[in-house]
């Protein structure tokens, strides 16, 4: 019988902050964590939970694209090249459609 490396993050994230947490890369969750407590600590104080659930709906996505680390951490280099000013290579969508014959 062969070993297998188990990826302790979950297949799929619970949409809950611990669910979300549990998906993100190592990269992501100092800013998680930071913000996490932030949106809390404003919850406590208004007894307004809108914060919560907006930070909830904006780091789901993250935690979904993470679930393969490779693709988010080129997404987020395209990100870091864009917002610097650098070329980045692009592709009309139609001609993106069609490479992928779709």
């Amino acid at each position: 019988m062969s070993a297998q490396s188990h990826d302790p993050r979950p297949t799929w994230p619970d949409k809950t902050p611990a669910g979300i947490r549990a998906c993100l890369l190592p990269e992501d969750l100092d800013e998680f964590d930071a913000e996490f407590h932030q949106v809390m600590s404003e919850a406590t104080a208004s007894y307004d939970l809108n914060g919560v659930n907006d930070f909830v709906q904006r780091w789901y996505p993250v935690a979904v694209s993470s679930l393969d680390p490779q693709s988010h951490r080129r997404m987020l280099e395209t990100a870091r090249k864009l917002n610097a000013g650098e070329h980045v290579p692009t592709e009309p969508w139609e001609e993106t459609r069609r490479r992928l014959g779709i």
